[in-house]
């Protein structure tokens, strides 16, 4: 397992976030790759998770900003590892139009394909705000 090229997924994740480039964002998953809102919508397959992302970047989440803060790794095998992340979403839209911080933790799974990818991803607000 190459913990800094997961890290480095991770960092080029937030990266694309943060320029609100779909597409790039989208490739950091494997093409059967999934992801679960934290307000229950589901995207299985690549186009699914840039049509999920393609919404959230035209609302609430056009001006917003992500950080990882911490990440924690455990290897599985040679080519895959579970990966626990706490960040920040920074300048989220609420629907009232005000603007706001969301704390978050993220459970993800990652498969050595093509480089580090994700295979799985679920963020879910981080209420305790760590």
């Amino acid at each position: 397992m190459s913990e800094q090229q997961i890290r480095e997924r991770f960092e080029a994740f937030a990266a694309a976030w943060n320029a609100h480039d779909v597409a790039a964002m989208a490739e950091c998953f494997v093409a059967r790759g999934n992801i679960t809102h934290p307000w229950g919508d589901f995207a299985a397959g690549r186009d699914e998770i840039t049509a999920l992302l393609e919404r959230e970047h035209r609302a609430a989440m056009r001006e917003s900003r992500c950080r990882f803060d911490h990440l924690a790794l455990r290897q599985l095998s040679d080519t895959s590892a579970v990966v626990e992340a706490q960040g920040v979403l920074e300048r989220v839209l609420a629907p009232n139009g005000s603007v706001y911080e969301l704390p978050h933790r993220i459970n993800a799974v990652v498969v050595e394909e093509d480089g580090w990818r994700f295979l799985s991803m679920n963020p879910t607000p981080d209420r305790a705000g760590r």
